[in-house]
């Protein structure tokens, strides 16, 4: 079963791109890292996943019900 399904997500800022265009799928009993350099936008990244924040394009359902803040 999938748990997270991401697609298409893009996040801009000022007009400038932080994510772009990122998709992904996380399954039941799935265990995931999230790495990178400082400033990639794994932290952006989550907090959209959270909704804390709103991302500027794409999709994420959580058990096949969309996330929106």
């Amino acid at each position: 079963m999938t748990l997270l399904s991401i697609t298409g997500l893009s996040y801009k800022v000022r007009g400038q791109k932080i994510l772009d265009d990122i998709s992904y799928d996380i399954n039941e009993g799935d265990f995931i890292s999230i790495g990178g350099p400082s400033g990639s936008g794994k932290s952006s990244l989550l907090k959209i996943i959270a909704t804390i924040i709103s991302k500027t394009e794409g999709e994420i359902l959580y058990k096949e019900i969309p996330l929106e803040q």
